[in-house]
């Protein structure tokens, strides 16, 4: 797939095209499936880009439940203390980004540190509500 062919393509024709080269290389898949399926792509693709997150309101607390084999070079907190102005506590468990919620073990770590409510805080604690977040 050459991608500048598939840029310079009008948004609407993108998918018809990417449907033809899966056909080229034998990946026979129903025009109507293939196009909603890449529709929601470009469209899930779309939101994610444009999406800001706003600040947790005050009195909010945060838990982030850290996957220790997560993604090389990100911060601790995984950018989290600027929308939880500092507040919340952060959890490592012996996992991936993906076998955090596949795993047994970690599933159940994560669920303990979820409903541990005397969590050691990075920052500041907050006594109020609390919200999960994984890593």
């Amino acid at each position: 797939v050459d991608a500048g062919e598939l840029d310079a393509l009008p948004a609407g024709e993108r998918g018809a095209r990417l449907h033809v080269l899966l056909g080229e290389k034998g990946i026979r898949l129903p025009y109507d499936a293939f196009q909603a399926t890449f529709d929601i792509a470009v469209a899930s693709e779309g939101a994610c880009r444009a999406y800001r997150p706003q600040p947790l309101p005050d009195g909010a607390r945060l838990t982030l439940i850290r996957a220790g084999g997560g993604f090389a070079g990100a911060p601790e907190d995984y950018g989290w203390s600027e929308l939880a102005a500092g507040r919340f506590g952060v959890f490592e468990v012996a996992a991936d980004h993906f076998s955090i919620v596949t795993d047994p073990a970690a599933v159940a770590e994560a669920a303990k540190r979820m409903l541990q409510r005397d969590a050691k805080p990075a920052r500041k604690p907050v006594a109020q509500g609390e919200l999960a977040v994984s890593g």
